[in-house]
């Protein structure tokens, strides 16, 4: 399981993905390491992730994992 100084590694390795390609390496992480990658069945609803301390939301897969991106990268998103 990665180590919590692991997440900005994590992070731009994701920010460097095309955005198709995001949700599959994100769900292939939560399922080695642990953590929470909760999509809603009929389509209502917010994406939920948790993922080494991180918590995020969005409309869609894409948008959540953004949002965790942001939040793994701080000084980053801001910029």
């Amino acid at each position: 399981m990665p180590e919590h100084h692991d997440i900005p590694r994590f992070a731009r390795t994701l920010r460097d993905l095309p955005e198709a390609d995001r949700p599959d390496h994100f769900a292939s992480a939560v399922i080695e390491g642990g953590g929470t990658y909760a999509v809603p069945r009929t389509g209502r609803g917010f994406v939920v992730l948790q993922y080494l301390g991180l918590q995020s939301s969005g409309r869609n897969e894409c948008e959540a994992i953004q949002a965790w991106i942001d939040a793994a990268l701080p000084q980053e998103a801001a910029a």
